[in-house]
């Protein structure tokens, strides 16, 4: 893994001043970072110092030099693995490790008071913050949203609290969800109110929700870590590929029948409140489930030949997953030095930059509104 972005400053967002516009959170969580490459000259157009210089300023431990190829693989062939960074010249027995799935991580990272975002906004949604993006809150107020963010273990099913939204959003975070007992005795009140109020999950927020109708939780081996994980999206079935980074998962044979709509991989219990324009899963149990005869991928790959395989290697794969299932491949990539531009591959290939113009020219009759992008394309 090499470095070489930088860090920009911490600025207002336009839109929400209260939300920083880069960032994802105030400070950084990490207990360390180790990589194999940590430039000194990051070229990242918002960079205003290097990330050396971002992790000294927050007093975080940073080692490079290290093989993470090698560490990646014995990753894999152990699952997750406790580890520790010992300073040269330190015993090695003097720092223990440390456990974080022992550690009650949600309640270190949420916030201790609430704190009202786009105040006058409709409708009105509480984040319960377990460990929640600036995103998400920029995403709820860019669409009207009033948002107030409560501590985890905010008493949701009590007057006044449970006048106070419309809507709750239980946000990601880290750790056992097991440890946040409180959260899931309030959801669980909540849920069995006479007119529950509507209900979304992500991530850990979902784990949380399913515990609170009765299911049950696991620690996975490995984790989902990274892009391109596949959910299905249970009224369609259509699957969607998204980015996911969790330990835990929830046992699909211990969640109730009814009740549940959205994708596999996040609960969704938005209802009876006008909340499609905030629940993208509500507008897409609207979708048609037509199956397409044709698609749109819009391909990647290294600007050389050996730079950036992962990205290459997510096109070609898509592309035999769409030939397996007899569907056809139409593909625009101006990289010839890819895998999936090989000969015999895609049933089309077009060696164009992905502009809108070309991709537009591009598009036939059959495609529809069916288009891939691979992810993390540099075009």
């Amino acid at each position: 893994m090499g470095i070489f972005w930088g860090c920009g400053d911490s600025l207002p967002c336009s839109a929400h001043p209260l939300c920083p516009q880069w960032f994802e959170s105030n400070k950084i969580h990490v207990a360390a970072l180790v990589v194999g490459e940590c430039s000194e000259t990051p070229s990242h157009w918002s960079s205003s110092r290097s990330l050396e210089q971002w992790l000294k300023e927050q007093n975080i431990p940073g080692l490079q030099g290290v093989d993470t190829r090698a560490l990646t693989k014995r990753i894999r062939e152990k699952g997750t693995l406790l580890g520790k960074l010992v300073p040269d010249g330190t015993p090695e027995g003097k720092i223990s490790f440390e456990d974080p799935n022992k550690q009650h991580l949600v309640r270190e990272v949420s916030l201790k008071t609430p704190r009202v975002f786009n105040p006058g906004g409709s409708p009105r949604v509480t984040a319960l913050d377990c460990g929640l993006k600036n995103n998400q809150i920029r995403c709820l107020c860019q669409r009207g949203a009033a948002v107030t963010v409560v501590p985890w273990d905010h008493p949701l099913d009590l007057f006044p609290s449970l006048t106070d939204f419309d809507g709750l959003f239980i946000s990601n975070g880290p750790g056992d969800p097991q440890l946040c007992q409180d959260t899931v005795s309030s959801l669980r009140r909540l849920l069995d109110l006479p007119q529950p109020k509507p209900v979304f999950g992500i991530c850990l927020g979902h784990q949380l929700l399913a515990l609170a109708l009765g299911a049950r939780t696991y620690k996975m081996k490995y984790g989902n870590r990274g892009h391109n994980q596949p959910c299905v999206h249970e009224d369609t079935r259509r699957c969607f590929i998204t980015a996911q980074n969790h330990g835990f998962a929830v046992e699909p044979g211990t969640l109730p029948p009814a009740g549940v709509c959205g994708v596999t991989g996040g609960l969704c219990l938005w209802g009876g409140v006008s909340l499609s324009r905030l629940c993208p899963c509500v507008a897409l149990c609207k979708l048609d489930a037509t199956r397409p005869r044709k698609v749109l991928i819009l391909g990647s790959g290294g600007l050389s030949i050996g730079q950036a395989g992962e990205f290459d290697y997510s096109g070609s794969q898509a592309i035999k997953a769409l030939k397996e299932e007899n569907i056809q491949t139409v593909l625009i990539n101006p990289n010839i030095a890819t895998v999936q531009t090989s000969k015999g591959l895609a049933d089309k290939v077009y060696f164009l930059p992905i502009t809108p113009e070309y991709v537009t020219q591009v598009s036939t009759p059959g495609c529809g509104r069916v288009c891939f992008g691979d992810m993390g394309w540099q075009s």
